[in-house]
């Protein structure tokens, strides 16, 4: 049996997203398959992204994979990819003028600093966090059962229950509080990982300040020459023909296939995965003629994408307003109000930094995340000096407005659409997943194969 997918991502989104949709359904199709991928531009991986400044490469975008992403971490196994080394980091918490909580260059002092400033609260952090991460990683085991989901609000219920479905419905700074964490976690370390992470404050829904949370962990890790050699890798083994072109509609043929245009052609598929976010800030694809379920529109879809903007920066801190004279003592500095004109500033090696041969930290840059551009004042406010600086202006995530609308993953029978996920929280792993289970509704519609599940079907996970 021979049949044809479109899997197709266009502009700066996460194309991990329709590279591992288009891994996955190789993995479970096999050989006798042709896949199609649309990209517009040369490089695949959008939001997964690497800038040259002063003759390196350094991440620009997704930059952090957790320890417990599986995905991720098998992926990297399999093509042999190695991971990269991370400039060590003192973590602070700035409010634009000053310090608000700065670690030390000698642990028992930043022990005491942390006992003195949340008490037991950041153990109770990790552990809450873990509680969310341990319901989360049932999810690998149902896929590899076969299990599919039809929308957001079936796979969170199916993984967590009333638990991840309720902390959709209300902000990060009420599940917080409700779970008795005091005012110092909340204020610096909630939004200081939230403004870091996703340029929001505690007002994001409950699911996204938890997986922020994870996000400020030990353990963090990324891959040796860039996070995008996923995609690279993705594509590659699943064999899919790459057509640089733009994809402007996706409608329901007569013969009850697939019709996908381009500005120069049409062509017809039995299945279509959408892996790109449809949406009034990026992508205009109509699929208005081709939906029986939910149906997504930058006409009339209100939700908005974040805009960031990532400044690197070679030069040296300003050392009155940091407190710091060299680049091992310069803290991580997170900003814990989004009153400030910059949200973090870190220190980042390049892609393919080793030690082993000579590296140091010298070739590190500085990179400031910020709302919009930075002026030249404002970098002067921030650095002391400077030769030269870039920027990777992007929208990089949703704004997150609880209670959120958990949609679908199915737009018709052969026609899925990986985005919604990012409703629940946005990560490089997130879009795996959704792309996993893509290719799973996929393979079960194709074959009629049982394994769809939904939330009126699911047993208690106590029964398992």
């Amino acid at each position: 049996m021979k049949f044809i997918y479109n899997l197709f991502n266009s502009g700066c989104w996460w194309g991990v997203g329709g590279t591992a949709s288009a891994y996955f359904l190789r993995q479970l199709y096999g050989s006798d398959l042709q896949i199609d991928l649309y990209e517009p531009s040369n490089v695949l991986c959008g939001r997964v992204a690497t800038i040259e400044i002063a003759g390196r490469r350094y991440e620009s975008g997704g930059s952090i994979i957790h320890p417990s992403n599986r995905y991720s971490k098998s992926i990297a196994d399999e093509f042999g990819l190695r991971y990269a080394e991370r400039a060590n980091s003192l973590l602070s918490f700035h409010d634009g003028e000053n310090f608000l909580f700065r670690a030390s260059e000698w642990k028992i002092v930043t022990i005491f600093r942390l006992l003195w400033t949340f008490g037991l609260d950041l153990i109770r952090l990790h552990w809450f966090t873990k509680s969310y991460m341990d319901m989360f990683d049932l999810i690998y085991t149902d896929q590899k059962m076969g299990h599919s989901y039809t929308d957001v609000h079936d796979l969170l219920f199916a993984l967590g229950q009333d638990t991840f479905i309720n902390a959709t419905k209300v902000t990060a700074c009420k599940l917080f509080a409700e779970q008795e964490f005091g005012k110092n976690l909340i204020d610096l370390v909630l939004n200081g990982g939230l403004l870091t992470n996703y340029g929001q404050t505690c007002e994001v829904n409950g699911f996204v300040g938890a997986v922020a949370m994870a996000g400020i962990q030990p353990g963090l890790w990324s891959i040796r020459g860039g996070n995008n050699l996923l995609c690279s890798k993705l594509h590659e083994s699943s064999g899919a023909h790459w057509k640089h072109k733009a994809v402007t509609k996706v409608s329901l043929s007569s013969t009850g296939k697939f019709s996908v245009s381009t500005a120069e052609n049409e062509a017809i598929y039995d299945h279509v995965v959408i892996a790109a976010p449809i949406n009034r800030d990026k992508n205009n694809i109509d699929v208005s003629t081709a939906c029986s379920n939910f149906c997504p529109s930058a006409k009339t879809d209100t939700r908005h994408y974040r805009r960031t903007v990532a400044t690197f920066v070679k030069g040296k801190l300003n050392s009155k307003k940091f407190q710091c004279d060299s680049l091992s003592s310069c803290p991580v500095i997170l900003c814990t109000s989004n009153s400030t004109f910059f949200r973090a500033i870190g220190l980042h090696l390049p892609v393919d930094y080793d030690n082993m041969n000579g590296d140091t930290i010298d070739s590190a840059v500085y990179k400031v995340f910020s709302d919009a551009p930075l002026t030249k004042n404002q970098l002067q406010q921030l650095f002391e000096e400077s030769s030269e600086a870039k920027e990777a202006d992007w929208f990089a995530y949703p704004i997150f407005s609880p209670p959120e609308q958990l949609d679908s993953f199915v737009l018709h029978e052969g026609l899925y659409y990986t985005s919604p996920i990012e409703r629940a929280a946005s990560a490089i792993e997130m879009s795996l997943i959704s792309a996993k289970n893509a290719a799973l509704l996929s393979y079960n519609h194709w074959y009629a194969l049982p394994h769809s599940v939904s939330s009126k079907t699911l047993n208690d996970r106590s029964e398992l």
